[in-house]
């Protein structure tokens, strides 16, 4: 590790999304996730909201219907317009996980959650290399002292390598339609 990974993510993409389940090769990937969608969820309803950008197509369709609609936490599928769908997934089962993520402590995931992220983020990636030490910062915390040329001390009295997520950018902030679209 070279450099420390300073620009924001959404954190809701790396640490909830692997959680459901869905794969990271997939032909079609959100392109944002949230925890909260204002004025329809809010934190303590534990969601994890993927956006889609989407052109109605055969394939899409087959990729809906094979990957998303069958996912055991997928609790609806809703069509902004034509082009913009939100699948909703639930995330009670990972409750604990979901409070330890509002407040960035991602260390503190369950290990099975942990693996789950790991085996996620196993290929090589941007934001892959650092995974390991967002799930495990102990072992990282002299690497991260000698990156940012700061004493040891206060990457422990810290602990945590990853910073809160931004609840504003994890925000979904356009309207539910009225009359919902079936595409």
């Amino acid at each position: 590790m070279k450099s420390v990974f300073a620009n924001y993510f959404q954190k809701s993409k790396v640490f909830l999304y692997p959680l459901i389940d869905m794969k990271k090769n997939y032909k079609y990937t959100p392109i944002e996730t949230y925890v909260r969608w204002e004025n329809v969820f809010k934190l303590s309803d534990k969601k994890l909201i993927c956006e889609y950008k989407v052109k109605p197509s055969k394939a899409f369709k087959s990729f809906q219907d094979k990957y998303i609609a069958p996912n055991k936490y997928l609790e609806d599928i809703i069509y902004i317009t034509e082009n913009q769908m939100v699948c909703v997934y639930d995330l009670t089962k990972y409750e604990e996980e979901f409070v330890h993520f509002i407040k960035g402590e991602y260390s503190k995931f369950k290990d099975l959650s942990k693996e789950k992220i790991f085996f996620f983020y196993r290929e090589e990636g941007k934001k892959n290399k650092y995974i390991d030490s967002y799930l495990y910062p102990k072992a990282y915390h002299k690497l991260y002292a000698e990156d940012l040329d700061v004493d040891i001390s206060i990457i422990e009295d810290t602990y945590e390598l990853c910073n809160k997520p931004d609840l504003e950018k994890e925000t979904l902030n356009v309207k539910k339609p009225e009359n919902l679209l079936y595409i």
